[in-house]
C-alpha cells in the first residue's frame, strides 16, 4: 500500500474510473503480473493501453469500463483507461488536461490533449495516447483531476493563444 496519505484518494474508484470492477482488476493483474515496482508497473500499463486502444476521435463522455470494452477512443479514452488500470494495480493515478504541441500534419500547433500522472514516489506525467512513459516537454498542463475538475477549463477553450518562439528567438 502507498504510505503517503496525500495520494490515497487517487487510488479510489469513482463514477468514471471504476478501478474496483472485477474486469478492470483482472486486466490490470494480467498486464502487471507480479511486478512490484510501481514505475515498472506503470510503464507496463502505459504500453498496454498505447498498443491496444485504437485511436479514434470521440466526443462522448466515457468511463474506464466503456473504454476497456471498446478499446477505442482518443486521448481522453486512453488516459481514462490508463488511470483505471493503474489504480486497479495499486498505483495512484489521475487525469491531466492541457495542451500539446504537435508539429506533424497540415497544421502544426497546440491542441487540447489529455494524459495522466502517476505517483511513483513523486508524480510523473505519462501519455498513453502517444506511448510516452514520461510525457514530452511539448505538454502544457492546465488541470489535474477528474472530469468534473477539468470542466473548470471550459471557459479557457478557444480563449488561450499560445505560440512557440521562432527558432531565431530561442536561447
Amino acid at each position: 500500500p502507498v504510505a503517503e496519505p496525500s495520494v490515497q484518494e487517487w487510488l479510489k474508484p469513482t463514477t468514471y474510473v471504476q478501478s474496483d470492477d472485477p474486469r478492470v482488476r483482472a486486466r490490470a493483474v494480467a498486464i502487471v503480473g507480479a511486478e512490484t515496482d510501481s514505475w515498472k508497473a506503470a510503464t507496463l500499463v502505459c504500453d498496454w493501453v498505447s498498443q491496444n486502444v485504437r485511436s479514434r476521435y470521440s466526443a462522448r463522455l466515457t468511463n474506464t469500463l466503456e473504454v476497456l470494452q471498446s478499446l477505442e477512443g482518443d486521448c481522453t479514452e486512453h488516459s481514462m483507461l490508463f488511470v483505471g488500470l493503474a489504480r486497479a494495480a495499486g498505483i495512484p493515478a489521475r487525469e491531466v488536461a492541457g495542451l500539446v504541441y504537435v508539429e506533424s500534419g497540415a497544421r502544426p500547433g497546440f491542441y487540447f490533449h489529455q494524459w495522466a500522472t502517476v505517483w511513483v514516489g513523486k508524480w510523473v506525467d505519462v501519455d498513453p495516447a502517444f506511448g510516452q512513459h514520461q510525457a514530452a516537454a511539448t505538454h502544457i498542463k492546465l488541470g489535474v483531476g477528474d472530469l468534473i475538475e477539468q470542466a473548470r477549463l471550459l471557459p479557457l477553450i478557444g480563449q488561450l493563444k499560445v505560440e512557440p518562439l521562432p527558432e531565431s528567438e530561442q536561447p
